[in-house]
């Protein structure tokens, strides 16, 4: 596994979460969202931005100057704060992984179908995809 760049987006997958707190119950809360979104979008990328939250973009979003977050995390001293967009930021409770994992794919699928939009105008305006 490797650390998290600050400066670049980096494949979540290769990447380790665990080690970005001291607090074990923390880690492991960061590990199963870490797992949870890796899950939902394989290939997606990880950078820890300067507030020290980690952000999942898709690599579709890549180039996105706005809503290109599938999920933003914050280590806290005693959880993890957490915004799964376009909802607010909450805390990670366990009992709402199925909620979680819905809401992930739910957002992945549009940010999917966006791209694709996208995709298609550029098609249309004559640029190469």
């Amino acid at each position: 596994m490797a650390t998290i760049p600050g400066d670049e987006l980096s494949l979540a997958r290769e990447a380790e979460v665990r080690d970005l707190t001291a607090n074990s119950a923390v880690a492991a809360q960061l590990e199963m969202l870490h797992d949870l979104v890796v899950g939902v979008c394989p290939d997606c990328l990880i950078k820890k931005r300067n507030d020290d939250a980690l952000i999942y973009v898709p690599p579709e979003r890549r180039e996105a100057s706005r809503n290109k977050n599938l999920l933003t995390l914050w280590a806290e001293g005693t959880g993890v704060r957490m915004r799964i967009m376009p909802e607010p930021e909450e805390m990670y409770d366990a009992s709402n992984r199925e909620a979680y994992l819905k809401r992930l794919q739910h957002l992945r699928g549009k940010m999917r179908s966006q791209a694709g939009c996208e995709s298609g105008a550029r098609i249309e305006r004559g640029a190469s995809p």
